[in-house]
């Protein structure tokens, strides 16, 4: 029960409030995709890779800048993905977002190095 627990209060909190704003962000990205605001879009992405976000969410950031285009950064997070073992990797053979960077040698590769 939360209320025996005031510190787990606080954690949740926190943890619900960071969600709150890791969804308002994405769909801060998605307004600007949508719209071809390519400068900016890579402004945001950029930040957003290098925030708290990019640090718990290697995969995520790996299909934004797959959606961009931007293949060779693409890779490198989705290496870094594999590297600290985000359980995202596991779609990546099957999810559309990464279309864009599947005909990449290094995506065949972390593929199969992932048993995929």
């Amino acid at each position: 029960m939360l209320e025996a627990h005031p510190e787990k209060n606080y954690e949740y909190a926190h943890d619900h409030e960071a969600a709150a704003r890791t969804g308002s962000e994405l769909q801060r990205w998605v307004v600007l995709h949508t719209e071809g605001r390519t400068d900016e879009e890579r402004r945001f992405v950029d930040r957003l890779a290098h925030s708290a976000f990019g640090a718990r969410m290697p995969y995520s950031v790996a299909t934004l800048y797959a959606r961009m285009g931007d293949t060779e950064t693409a890779i490198r997070w989705l290496e870094r993905a594999y590297e600290t073992r985000q359980a995202d990797v596991a779609m990546m053979k099957v999810a559309p977002e990464l279309d864009p960077v599947r005909s990449d040698p290094r995506y065949a590769d972390l593929v199969r190095r992932l048993g995929l």
